[in-house]
């Protein structure tokens, strides 16, 4: 796979992220994947004489240093003229590195970048672009400047960073400017990073021969969570080099972040960490690819807009056109488009201009006469003549797009025409303008391509959690299973045949325990993400939840969901927080109220949003109810009114003892956002 990288779209980063994936899935260590990852993308981007557009590029790590291995250390140790050195103190290590030199292939031969302190002050002015992403995504280096954040292309971002520098020649950024910048021609660089779940960062650098625009180095925000997904796990498993017996560590070991884990519970609760954080990886990736897409949308829109006054003026055109003779033909002989005369009467082009001539391929003396059907292919040759009758008969404008014209040479060009109808020496005359809309519809089609390929991302996304929480959620039950065996058989080994009653009625409390614990673990595990969450929408996720709790718990459950025509997407915070409610509702009635039916409605309203949870359950007295945080399984009445009042929303509780219980909840469409991200982080 090769492209010029000036010609990146985002349908080719979509397909260079899947290319990256396969070249890298199956490397052993985090090295091996850096390696294969920085000799991968030196190969794809190429310039016009198909030599790679990039002089070089490098992926680095932080490390401990007691994690180093033996050539590293005994570099570092050289380097800062020390003999001892602290185990846990940071070092930025190059673990991947390709370029035009040979020496830039292999991190061995790194004369000058093989590690870096993290602790020395001066790291700011040695490598100012690392230093600023960085800093950028709360990773603190003791520098005596503040970073500058002049390269950093999002901001707001601050679990992935992109910096760029357009022209490198002569950047405060780049450093060694007549050692490298100029002799090897770097006219750009730009680069990523983020953060691992554990304390450690990385970052990749890339320095192009070729002057990069800010267009093009934005589709590497969809690129960087797939760099941190090749990565995840090596790194979370310290499998981080090529080599054994490193000074003071060793390989294949758990990182910091899972020690805790692995020490309470076996291997599996490892594996499932590291699956989380590949699933969260996996939805950045469909984040950024979505941010990308609204943002070609955008574009998309712009264009339109600036189409539409062109019409506007294309029509100011025509009307002056009408009006004079002489102008006419001097605006004829100059439009951009394609502009087409025909008597009515007999369907023959009478005039033509050198716009039309070469969107037929043919020359205007030979147009001229030529009946109009022969401008379009034999099978729309019916159709066409249709039009042409119907819009004879009218006396305004007329705008209609996507008719096919043929071309000489035989292929279709899809157009525009706007139409009208006039006298011109004594003869009524039909005037058509023809737009050639083919690079408009060649940018829709990648559009429609860009929307499929985020809807098949975020259906893997789907497919992913819910298979990984129906497996955390059966393995929990089956452990639960296995320790409810043994208590029985420890109480058959007690059990006194004096004591008989009280024996069986011990066994009998603790399987009900168990069982019940079984059931409320089970159905907490109804989970949705907020980004599949808002990728879904809010009513078909209730849905979806609705239908867990049915066939989980075998009980009718009646679902109603009313909107009226302001039918807004409710923001992923809301809908996280309410589908938050809705589950706990459901599941205390269920489990309290003993009901024999239940039923939720939802109904969108123009400025808020109302849910409803009512069964026929036992009830109980609401003017004796304690509002405390034990209540619905600890998500709590007194909680729940606590947080709908706190973001403006309401909260009503109707219940009566033996009649059943219904709960209320009232929600703003447009909450204040910093107020749920308050709530969220909580």
């Amino acid at each position: 796979m090769q492209t010029k990288v000036n010609e990146l779209t985002l349908a080719k980063t979509f397909e260079l992220s899947q290319f990256i994936k396969g070249k890298c899935k199956d490397k052993s260590t985090l090295e091996e994947t850096a390696q294969e990852l920085m000799k991968t993308l030196y190969q794809i981007f190429i310039t016009d004489s198909s030599k790679s557009a990039i002089v070089l590029t490098r992926f680095f790590k932080s490390c401990s240093y007691c994690d180093l291995p033996d050539d590293i250390q005994g570099y570092i140790k050289q380097k800062e003229d020390r003999a001892i050195i602290p185990p846990q103190d940071k070092y930025l290590t190059l673990l991947g590195t390709y370029g035009d030199l040979e020496e830039w292939r292999h991190r061995e031969k790194s004369e000058n970048y093989k590690a870096f302190s993290l602790n020395d002050s001066n790291v700011f002015y040695k490598s100012p672009m690392l230093s600023a992403v960085f800093n950028q995504i709360g990773f603190t280096i003791p520098t005596a400047t503040e970073p500058n954040n002049g390269v950093i292309v999002d901001k707001q971002d601050i679990d992935y960073g992109l910096f760029y520098v357009e022209d490198a020649k002569d950047s405060k950024f780049i450093p060694k400017q007549a050692e490298f910048v100029v002799p090897f021609g770097v006219k750009s660089a730009f680069g990523f990073g983020g953060h691992y779940v554990s304390t450690d960062v990385y970052a990749v650098i890339i320095f192009y021969r070729e002057n990069i625009s800010l267009k093009i180095a934005k589709l590497f925000l969809s690129l960087n969570p797939v760099i941190k997904l090749l990565t995840l796990r090596h790194v979370l498993t310290e499998n981080i080099f090529n080599v054994e017996g490193l000074s003071g560590s060793s390989v294949s070991k758990p990182s910091e972040a899972l020690k805790e884990i692995q020490d309470e519970s076996p291997i599996q609760k490892i594996e499932y960490v590291i699956k989380c954080e590949e699933a969260k990886a996996i939805a950045d990736e469909v984040m950024k690819a979505n941010e990308a897409l609204i943002k070609t949308a955008e574009e998309l829109k712009e264009k339109n807009i600036k189409l539409m006054e062109e019409v506007s003026k294309r029509k100011q055109v025509e009307e002056a056109m009408r009006g004079s003779e002489e102008k006419y033909q001097k605006l004829i002989e100059i439009a951009n488009d394609a502009v087409f005369v025909a008597d009515i009467e007999s369907g023959m082009f009478v005039d033509a201009n050198k716009s039309a001539e070469e969107l037929l391929g043919i020359p205007i003396k030979e147009i001229v006469g030529m009946h109009h059907t022969h401008m379009y292919s034999p099978e729309d040759v019916e159709y066409t003549t249709n039009l042409f009758k119907k819009y004879a008969q009218m006396n305004k404008a007329i705008t209609l797009e996507e008719i096919f014209v043929q071309h000489k040479d035989g292929h279709k060009i899809p157009v525009e025409i706007s139409t009208s109808v006039y006298e011109r020496g004594g003869r009524k005359v039909m005037q058509g303008i023809f737009r050639d809309v083919t690079e408009r519809k060649r940018v829709e089609d990648k559009f429609i391509a860009y929307q499929t390929q985020l809807k098949r991302l975020s259906s893997t996304l789907s497919l992913t959690e819910e298979r990984e929480r129906r497996r955390i959620s059966d393995d929990l039950h089956d452990r639960i299973g296995q320790a409810l065996t043994v208590i029985k058989m420890k109480l058959e080994e007690l059990r006194d045949p004096q004591v008989d009653t009280d024996s069986n009625l011990v066994l009998n409390e603790t399987e009900e325990l168990l069982d019940n614990a079984i059931q409320d673990t089970r159905t907490l595990t109804f989970e949705i993400s907020p980004p599949l969450l808002y990728e879904l929408g809010f009513e078909p996720a209730v849905e979806w939840l609705i239908e867990q709790f049915r066939e989980r718990h075998n009980i009718p459950i009646e679902y109603e969901g009313k909107c009226d025509s302001d039918d807004r997407k409710l923001d992923d915070d809301v809908s996280f927080f309410l589908f938050k409610s809705v589950r706990e509702l459901l599941f205390n009635a269920i489990k309290h109220a003993s009901p024999d039916r239940i039923k939720v409605s939802v109904r969108r309203e123009k400025n808020s949003i109302r849910i409803s949870i009512q069964d026929d359950g036992v009830g109980f007295d609401f003017s004796k109810v304690q509002f405390s945080v034990n209540n619905l399984s600890g998500f709590g009445l007194f909680s729940m009114r606590e947080r709908m009042e706190h973001f403006g929303g309401d909260f009503d509780v109707k219940s009566k003892p033996g009649k059943g219980t219904r709960i209320t909840l009232i929600m703003s469409m447009k909450p204040e956002e910093e107020d749920w991200v308050k709530w969220i982080k909580r």
